[in-house]
């Protein structure tokens, strides 16, 4: 759910020059607390982070004693692993468990402006002590590394599930039939409000398994949602009594960040006028060719090849993270009728759009736009329910403008080029004119 950079076991913990405490058996002197993190700057850092923290005054670490103030953290990613960038394509992440140095790690956090929350858990002693000894081999070398998932198993998950196995399961319980009432997308939408970029990329990106409805329990990948989930539960006490699971909460620090968005952005409104503005360039840009505008044909080859080479790249990503690789979150993408790879033939066929290649630019335009008026139309039925409707929105009037545009122009006279042809074919046009002047009789000629 973030970056986070390891401060050093070696560095952080040698540092300690206070001697443990005598020895309690029972566990009751652990601290046991959830600190969370608010979203960060990075595209990585805006769902938030989270991390369980031990303080121990008999030491947290066997094999550093004097450590007795840990932060867990699952959070750890290396850009410098072997083959990172691949593996994050594929949908094939390692993150790594690790545990740092509490202090230090919060003041890495307050100095990044994020905000940060610390709860403490009312466990019992023997399950401050489990917890403990649960975390230690999570974070022992043959275990720390694990297969990381934005939305099933990541830095928020995993505290989740440590702390519900401590449990005997009682988090699950509570909250696994609850209905969140909301979306993955939805959150995702909502967290990416202020980063346009990765917000476009992803919501073209993701597929069905994104609009299901999800339970109280799956919403807790996110951190904040752990946060607000163990402010709600009770656990059963040693004497069969229930008792709140929060013992205290405190703000670490209010940061410096702007607040998470209540509600995703309205954004089909905007994506709709977007789109109405590009196709109208469409539309305008061909009229003035019909008026033999030298400029328009050269503008409509810049803007369509930019279109619909981004649709075209857009989509044949969309169907290879589809097919080819391990994100469950891109499948059954209803996307791939908006944004379609088949725009990289009409990219193809766009500057060609001129004597014979008017017809097939036209044909493949057809296509696109008869993609894109299904996707909207298959709406209506309830096999198609990908919230989606600011790519629609966007799309379609572009799609459509297009198409007229090489329609109309595939109705112009021969002897008028619609689209500009390049300087090779243009050379070998005026070579086939003299030839054939050349070629006429006297007569023909005077004729």
């Amino acid at each position: 759910m973030g970056f986070a950079i390891s401060l050093g076991i070696l560095v952080g913990f040698a540092t300690g020059t206070a001697n443990a405490a005598p020895a309690v058996a029972d566990g009751s002197d652990i601290r046991v607390s959830i600190v969370t993190m608010g979203p960060g700057d990075a595209g990585w850092e805006k769902f938030g982070h989270i991390a369980l923290r031990i303080q121990d005054p008999q030491g947290v670490l066997p094999q550093y004693p004097e450590a007795r103030d840990v932060m867990f953290n699952w959070g750890i990613f290396d850009f410098e692993q072997k083959n990172f960038y691949l593996n994050f394509l594929q949908g094939r992440m390692i993150y790594m468990t690790a545990a740092e140095d509490g202090p230090r790690s919060l003041q890495s956090y307050r100095e990044s402006g994020r905000a940060v929350y610390e709860q403490v858990l009312h466990l019992t002693g023997a399950q401050k002590i489990e917890l403990e000894r649960r975390c230690l081999v999570a974070t022992a070398e043959e275990n720390k590394n694990y297969r990381y998932d934005y939305y099933r198993d990541n830095c928020s998950t995993r505290v989740r599930d440590i702390l519900d196995d401590t449990l005997r399961g009682q988090i699950k319980q509570q909250t696994e039939s609850k209905p969140s009432g909301v979306t993955l997308r939805w959150h995702t939408r909502r967290l990416l409000t202020d980063d346009l970029p990765l917000y476009v990329a992803l919501q073209a990106e993701l597929g069905h398994p994104v609009d299901q409805p999800i339970s109280q329990w799956q919403e807790m990948f996110l951190p904040a949602k752990l946060r607000e989930r163990l402010r709600e539960l009770m656990v059963t006490q040693p004497d069969g009594s229930k008792a709140p699971l929060l013992e205290s909460e405190q703000v670490v620090s209010a940061g410096d960040k702007p607040p998470e968005a209540l509600a995703p952005p309205r954004s089909v409104p905007y994506a709709l006028l977007s789109g109405i503005l590009l196709g109208g360039a469409f539309v305008g840009l061909t009229v003035l060719i019909v008026r033999k505008k030298r400029f328009a044909r050269t503008g409509l080859i810049v803007l369509g090849l930019g279109w619909l080479l981004l649709v075209g790249i857009g989509g044949a990503i969309s169907a290879w993270a589809w097919i080819g690789t391990d994100h469950f979150v891109a499948k059954y993408n209803e996307n791939l009728l908006q944004v379609t790879p088949l725009a990289l033939i009409l990219a193809f066929l766009l500057p060609k759009a001129s004597g014979g290649g008017k017809r097939a630019a036209f044909i493949a335009s057809a296509i696109i736009a008869g993609l894109s008026v299904l996707g909207l139309s298959l709406k209506v039925t309830p096999f198609f329910f990908q919230v989606n409707g600011d790519m629609i929105a966007l799309c379609l009037p572009v799609h459509l403008a297009l198409c007229w545009s090489l329609w109309r122009l595939s109705k112009l006279p021969p002897h008028i080029k619609a689209i500009k042809e390049p300087p090779a074919e243009r050379k070998k046009s005026r070579k086939r004119a003299r030839l054939s002047r050349s070629s006429r009789s006297p007569r023909a000629a005077a004729e």
